[in-house]
């Protein structure tokens, strides 16, 4: 676990191919998840990877916020997972589909 959460740190949650081949050669991507999801769960006590993954994300600075807009025009409308993937790669995907779905239902934009 202690390796997980160390990789979760380093990699994020949605880089499972990183921390498997960085942390943890030995298990598959599907066991990691299965991992993450048990410790994640309501009925886990208390752990570190329960406790990163509950954190409060930080919100957009001005300079992500321009980001997205410009990614925004740049990608189109329809392509978020382009943009995610490229210019915001360390931001949880959560916090980038609020962010991305508050920015396409604002007028003038």
């Amino acid at each position: 676990d202690a390796l997980l959460f160390l990789g979760l740190r380093l990699f994020g949650l949605e880089d499972v191919a990183s921390i498997r081949a960085h942390m943890l050669p030995c298990k598959t991507a599907a066991q990691l998840r299965n991992r993450m999801n048990n410790l994640r769960a309501r009925r886990a006590p208390q752990n570190p990877v329960k406790e990163y993954c509950l954190r409060r994300i930080a919100p957009f600075t001005l300079e992500e916020e321009e980001t997205l807009r410009l990614g925004m025009l740049a990608c189109g409308a329809d392509e978020f997972q382009q943009l995610n993937r490229g210019l915001l790669a360390r931001r949880p995907a959560l916090a980038l589909t609020h962010a991305w779905s508050h920015m396409r239902a604002a007028p003038g934009a």
